[in-house]
């Protein structure tokens, strides 16, 4: 199995907040269910879709003329941030 692999496991950067936002699409479900707030969550993969354990989350709120494309901007953003920090963590 590809999970396998990697000696100390795999990471994945989620375009949402776990547990609450599993799945595909998330970001369209955030704006269609009026979501107060979003986030990235990176986490340790297993073979259930997004369900290992969460290593950190990052949080951002939805502005009322918020868009796809806007939360997209954003949501891309705040992943950059929250890698760059998990990997200076990991470095030491």
């Amino acid at each position: 199995m590809i999970l396998d692999l990697p000696t100390v496991g795999a990471i994945n950067i989620h375009g949402g907040l776990l547990p609450e936002w599993r799945g595909a699409n998330i970001l369209n479900w955030v704006l269609i269910e009026g979501a107060a707030e979003t986030g990235v969550t990176a986490h340790w993969m297993t073979e259930g879709f997004d369900e290992g354990p969460i290593i950190v989350r990052r949080t951002l709120s939805i502005d009322f003329l918020d868009t796809a494309w806007t939360l997209s901007h954003k949501l891309r953003q705040l992943s950059s941030q929250l890698l760059s920090s998990l990997l200076t963590d990991i470095e030491k």
